[in-house]
């Protein structure tokens, strides 16, 4: 229905309450308010049939024209009949922009990738280049060049490998900050080894955490060239085929406090991890080839070395969760001198075992060593179940003394694994 059809049917209503309540001055100057909020109403449920710019005129119209204090209600009362009968349709409201809808924005992507790489000084320095367009979150590989941009701060992702990025567009890009994540494909070749030594990552220092996955082959040898930043603070690592973690990982990073080691499946031991100094949560998952925890694992090298009375384990360790470690057979407890001269985890709060079945006994001085530990969860573990899940017996007193205790019985794990069929 036109606007002015509609105009012409509203006007005597809206003469009628003009008339009735002329008089009232207080009523009149509450009615511009209250056109105004159908004014809102109006708006949103308006489209085709009624252009944006009709509409206004409508209600300044109304507004000029009335000394109604008509109430909200009931002239919607009124209009609700009419707007229906336009059967008004409601576009679609989404959070996300529909690709369809927007036209030139590729263009513009790649006219900007091309103005930023090309050679030579443009006087651009670049901060950040997530949000631009879609350049930097939707991107499947980095644009050779990106070496140029020496003032890059922000670069979240950055995929290595065949068909892709370099770790050598690393090297120059000094003030990156914040959070990286570098996914590597397949590093197998020589020259992978010389691109990584290029990366220079230790030199990175404005990078607080660092995320890498592995989604190929990655020699060890290149593993040990990638030594991140010594100021990290979180690290995290997924996917490494090799069959031991690189010596940095206990020499370089004294900084870090959050530690994960996810899907090492041919990695079959810890390495000392104890000597960290202010790691705080050290979560490991997926080691299915780990069988044995030695006290390497704390930082005991071995019988012969010298144990000072001043030396501390984990000084500063709060959480340890270790999961799904399916052939995890032994957790060695201390003895002799360790247990007689060494601080091994005083800050600790928090123990997590889930899905470790093999697993035959906890590491009973060590854990009373622990002097702050409260929480001790023990999750779809048979042989801890076994041990402790009916909460009686003397390997539950071993334990018992820790605050809070949740540990599966036998039954919970048949339970689960009945609902799981």
């Amino acid at each position: 229905m036109a606007v002015f059809a509609l105009l012409e049917r509203l006007a005597p209503l809206i003469e009628r309450e003009v008339n009735l309540v002329l008089e009232s001055k207080k009523e009149v100057e509450n009615l511009s308010g209250k056109l105004k909020k159908i004014q809102e109403i109006f708006l949103e449920k308006r489209h085709s049939a009624i252009q944006q710019i009709e509409c206004r005129q409508f209600f300044c119209f109304t507004l000029v024209q009335s000394n109604s204090a008509m109430s909200v209600f009931a002239l919607l009362e009124r209009l609700a009949p009419l707007i229906q009968r336009e059967e008004f349709k409601r576009i679609e409201s989404t959070s996300s922009v529909d690709s369809a809808s927007v036209y030139g924005r590729s263009i513009d992507k790649q006219n900007l990738i091309q103005n930023l790489l090309t050679e030579g000084d443009s006087g651009v320095e670049i901060v950040s280049i997530a949000g631009t367009g879609g350049v930097g979150w939707n991107m499947n590989s980095i644009p050779q060049g990106v070496e140029r941009l020496t003032g890059l701060w922000i670069l979240s992702s950055f995929n290595v490998g065949r068909g892709s990025g370099k770790l050598g567009y690393l090297r120059k890009l000094n003030q990156l900050r914040g959070s990286l994540e570098l996914i590597l494909g397949d590093l197998s070749e020589l020259e992978d080894l010389d691109d990584a030594k290029k990366a220079e990552l230790k030199n990175k220092k404005y990078i607080q955490k660092l995320s890498i996955t592995f989604r190929g082959e990655v020699r060890v040898d290149i593993m040990e060239a990638l030594q991140p930043p010594p100021n990290l603070h979180y690290f995290r690592m997924c996917g490494y085929k090799g069959t031991h973690l690189p010596v940095w990982i206990t020499s370089s990073v004294n900084y870090l406090r959050v530690l994960v080691i996810e899907y090492f499946e041919k990695c079959s031991s810890l390495p000392p991890l104890g000597k960290l100094p202010k790691l705080e949560e050290l979560k490991i998952l997926w080691m299915r080839s780990m069988k044995y925890v030695g006290n390497e694992f704390l930082g005991i090298m071995g019988t012969t070395q010298k144990i000072s009375s001043a030396e501390t384990r984990f000084p500063k360790l709060r959480k340890l969760c270790i999961y799904r470690c399916d052939n995890w057979e032994k957790w060695e407890d201390i003895t002799g001198d360790e247990k007689d001269h060494l601080s091994i985890m005083p800050c600790l709060r928090e123990l997590e075992i889930v899905d470790c079945n093999k697993l035959k006994a906890l590491p009973h001085c060590l854990l009373r060593m622990a002097s702050s530990l409260e929480y001790l969860t023990v999750k779809s573990s048979l042989c801890l179940a076994s041990l402790y899940g009916d909460r009686t017996g003397d390997e539950w007193d071993k334990i018992s003394h820790i605050p809070h205790i949740k540990v599966d019985s036998l039954e919970d794990i048949n339970r689960k694994r009945l609902s799981s069929q």
